[in-house]
């Protein structure tokens, strides 16, 4: 059966080769199949149609797409790198109006791949999303703006990732992000590549979402990268979100439970005494320090044991 598979995922590659439904229709079930060996040439088979702008139309089917959609959650590097490379195939065949429902879905499902263990398959997700921005007609415009600053922070943080290719790629797509939404001074700061000024500028750009990209940066306090790691701390302990997030009475906000008299924060931070990074328990330990200050009340000199009553 492998031998069969890989053959005819091949023979599909071949120039002048007559591709028709039935070639779709048999690569859709054996997507479904128990070997992880038949899905990838399932796959590879599919990537080979989808440059074929007729089967490319063919190929946007909901059914097929959300099968597809899975397979970048698979557990294989291999399948995930494919199904990325058949969206990038396919996307690159199709019109504006044709692709930009596909990149809306692609926008909610690639940013889990930005962390992903393969640079690989980090650089490409990321290269993908930049072409879902270009791809989106005027009217999903609006949703898709809203699903990019959902992103921002990551693409930020990522810049900091240790492979070069990764971190270019990141810094890439966060231009193209700042584009879209309209960001001229984020868009100035990557471009001069001022990029120690971009978290401070990116919560100046978006200051009704500080609290939820701050709570969100909380996640990687615990990346696997210490540089991500240190990114984050650098950007929960810009001046702004300590003005405005934790130290402000008031409901806490979505997703990022705590409390005044507990932040949450201080605890993440505080979580990294023994990161086993050294630089990473230095600037951890410094910017811990400036949160506790800035949680400290001053204590007013007109306090009641000051004053004397004769």
């Amino acid at each position: 059966m492998n031998y069969a598979m890989t053959f005819y995922s091949e023979l599909l590659g071949c120039q002048g080769l007559g591709k028709d439904w039935s070639d779709l229709r048999i690569l859709h079930a054996y997507l479904r199949h128990g070997s992880q060996t038949i899905r990838l040439r399932a796959l590879e088979g599919l990537v080979a149609l989808s440059g074929d702008p007729q089967m490319a139309r063919e190929m946007r089917g909901r059914s097929l797409l959300d099968r597809i959609l899975r397979c970048l959650k698979d557990p294989s590097t291999d399948i995930r790198m494919e199904a990325l490379l058949f969206f990038q195939t396919m996307m690159g065949q199709l019109k504006r109006k044709e692709a930009s429902p596909i990149a809306l879905l692609l926008a909610q499902k690639l940013p889990p791949l930005f962390g992903d263990e393969s640079s690989q398959v980090q650089e490409l997700s990321l290269s993908l999303f930049g072409d879902t921005m270009k791809a989106v007609v005027s009217r999903d415009k609006a949703e898709m703006k809203e699903a990019i600053r959902g992103v921002v922070v990551s693409l930020f943080l990522h810049m900091n990732a240790e492979s070069r290719s990764v971190a270019e790629a990141s810094g890439k797509t966060l231009l193209i992000c700042a584009k879209f939404l309209g960001w001229r001074k984020l868009k100035r700061v990557i471009k001069k590549g001022k990029n120690w000024m971009i978290g401070e500028t990116l919560l100046k750009q978006d200051r009704s979402r500080v609290e939820d990209h701050v709570c969100f940066s909380l996640h990687y306090l615990w990346d696997s990268q210490a540089g991500v790691r240190m990114e984050a701390i650098r950007f929960i302990g810009e001046p702004q979100p300590l003005g405005t997030l934790f130290w402000q009475p008031g409901p806490s906000p979505r997703h990022c439970p705590g409390t005044r008299s507990s932040p949450v924060a201080v605890l993440a931070i505080n979580s990294l005494e023994y990161d086993p990074d050294p630089s990473v328990r230095s600037l951890a330990a410094q910017t811990l320090h400036i949160l506790q200050s800035v949680r400290e009340p001053k204590r007013s000199r007109w306090s009641f044991p000051g004053l004397c009553f004769c």
